[in-house]
């Protein structure tokens, strides 16, 4: 069934859809915008397929028309796609969508609706719900330290919460409205935020700078499936790495803001006063100078080379950062020296109590087979488990990736994601609950070797 959009020849509102291959989470989104756009609104929709081929575009416009859409064989991150977007734009207002969002019923004109009533505002945000209907954003606090949060303490409240239109230090980019002029005079979102997160903070932030406000609009809803795209530790060394890119780039203008109290209702409290002071300071908006884009988005061999580098970049970076993990986790074995001092104290003992060899090593391998055999009632099969099997290579793949001149290759997507299983390992319970039984074994090995070299 094919979604139909209409696409007017004299825009108001250009929407811009950064979209992954996902191509089922698209079409959702797509058929929520041709289900949900305002008839007497003129608009046009631009879709950015990140990472894709001409394949996935020849098959998404199969099925959607009135839909411009753009290809791009790298991943270009969120904030090129977007100024990409931006480029081909012909509206005075920009709309971002997300590709995992659906828009419901007035989405589009209650964001129009505020920015012609708010002149002051650069931005205006919608209220983000889960789709199952829990209350998922309606905007956040920006914090002294360049973390966010949103603005509640505890636990989420309940989806008709937040009613009423307001400012906010932060709009999330799911779904966010931002004047052309607004988006020109920052020079477009900035693509040091790659691939994603930070991307919508650093926007706001270069909004507040000029003297313009982010104004959250509940009467503007969408369901916003969130983080579909990114694996829970990607998605924290990301959010790392961006936080301080973000902090060295705003660092004298983070002075402003209060020093982070995430879980203080007092605090956030205090944090929305400023941010409503701060609104009703720029009740008026100034002529904006526009700067220009990155000139090279359209060209798709310059646009290439550059993304896939920028790819490669973030990718080593993150091979390091879960090298530096596993480096904190071997390094750590303060919790362990207790343990390991008793199981050397009694196996020291046996030793002494042993009148042969032979004896050593049958009562050695006894005490191995009883920790063995408890620690595999208590912890299940994890001794013939995969994941156990996953310990040997650790330190090998370590220096393969730190190793002369692999620096400069690219990595292998398999590689990283066996290197991010062996961190989390690492980190997990079951890492911890089998110190003993690695002990029992380093110990056995050790005083066997030392028993022979005796003997000989």
């Amino acid at each position: 069934m094919t979604i139909d959009i209409p696409r007017s020849s004299t825009p108001r509102v250009s929407i811009i859809i950064p979209a992954s291959s996902r191509l089922d989470l698209l079409r959702a989104c797509l058929r929520s915008l041709a289900k949900f756009g305002p008839a007497g609104l003129p608009y046009e929709t631009i879709v950015v397929l990140d990472e894709a081929d001409e394949t996935t575009k020849a098959d998404l416009n199969k099925s959607v028309t009135g839909v411009q859409v753009v290809v791009s064989r790298v991943n270009m991150g969120l904030a090129a796609a977007g100024n990409c977007g931006r480029s081909l734009a012909r509206a005075e207002l920009l709309v971002l969508l997300h590709d995992d969002a659906e828009v419901e019923p007035g989405w589009l004109e209650s964001l129009v609706q505020a920015a012609d009533e708010h002149p002051e505002a650069g931005a205006v945000g919608s209220k983000v719900f889960f789709p199952d209907g829990r209350l998922q954003g309606v905007g956040s606090i920006i914090w002294r330290d360049g973390s966010t949060s949103p603005p509640w303490a505890g636990e989420v409240p309940p989806a008709s919460a937040f009613p009423n239109l307001g400012p906010v230090d932060q709009l999330g980019t799911c779904s966010v409205l931002v004047r052309a002029d607004a988006w020109d005079a920052i020079g477009g979102l900035d693509e040091r935020f790659f691939p994603v997160y930070y991307v919508d903070v650093d926007l706001s932030m270069a909004l507040h700078q000029l003297g313009l406000v982010a104004l959250y609009q509940p009467a503007s809803c969408i369901r916003h499936h969130g983080g579909a795209s990114s694996a829970p530790r990607f998605r924290s060394f990301l959010l790392e790495r961006n936080r301080r890119l973000f902090k060295e780039k705003w660092g004298g203008a983070l002075c402003e803001f209060a020093p982070p109290e995430h879980s203080s209702s007092t605090a956030i409290e205090q944090a929305l006063a400023r941010a409503q002071a701060f609104a009703e300071a720029c009740h008026h908006r100034e002529q904006l100078t526009t700067r220009a884009l990155p000139p090279q988005l359209l060209d798709p061999i310059a646009r290439e080379a550059i993304y896939l580098e920028k790819g490669l970049k973030v990718q080593r970076e993150y091979v390091d950062y879960l090298g530096r993990t596993l480096d904190e986790l071997e390094g750590d074995r303060d919790r362990w020296q207790a343990r390991c001092l008793a199981c050397e104290r009694e196996l020291t003992e046996l030793r002494a109590q042993a009148r042969s060899l032979t004896e050593l090593e049958s009562i050695l391998r006894a005490k191995l087979a009883e920790t063995t055999s408890i620690l595999q009632k208590e912890f299940g099969l994890l001794w013939n488990s995969r994941s156990w099997r996953l310990l040997r290579p650790a330190r090998n793949l370590i220096r393969s990736f730190r190793g002369q001149g692999r620096e400069a290759q690219p990595i292998v997507r398999s590689e990283v994601e066996a290197l991010q299983t062996v961190v989390t390992l690492r980190q997990s319970l079951s890492w911890e609950l089998t110190a003993p039984l690695r002990l029992a074994h380093r110990a056995l090995a050790r005083l066997l070797r030392s028993a022979r070299d005796g003997a000989e």
